[in-house]
């Protein structure tokens, strides 16, 4: 049985944001395999409170958590989020030290939705054809 990811930080239910990246910050610099070279139990360690971070600091999986517990992640049989270890997901150590020197971005500011400008742009594209071609016959 998977252990409580406010548990593994630590913490309570009640937990604010800030208190969920603070100890995770704490527990990260501890537990890292660069400060705890080869020693396995720590590795494992590490990769457990990072599992947790990446669901707690997000506002939707935290809800998700919250209300369905591990069984949120699992596809039909258990594992973690993303069908498996998702403490180095797509990230990876950027993400960590993005996380605990703030160097990160608000990810939701960043997005592009590729639609509107590809929208955007074949309006331009056929207002531009409609003008070159009733200009020159």
């Amino acid at each position: 049985m998977a252990r409580d990811y406010y548990e593994i930080l630590g913490l309570s239910k009640s937990a604010s944001d800030s208190e969920i990246k603070s100890s995770y910050r704490k527990l990260a610099m501890k537990y890292h395999p660069d400060r705890n070279p080869g020693d396995k139990k720590a590795e494992e360690k590490f990769k457990e409170i990072s599992e947790s971070y990446e669901i707690l600091k997000d506002p939707q999986k935290k809800a998700a958590y919250d209300q369905y517990g591990h069984a949120a992640f699992s596809q039909g049989g258990g594992g973690s989020p993303g069908g498996g270890f998702s403490g180095f997901g797509t990230g990876g150590f950027s993400d960590i030290f993005e996380d605990m020197f703030g160097m990160g971005s608000d990810q939701e500011e960043d997005l592009i939705c590729w639609s509107d400008y590809d929208m955007i742009y074949l309006f331009l594209l056929s207002k531009l054809f409609l003008v070159t071609k009733s200009k020159f016959p």
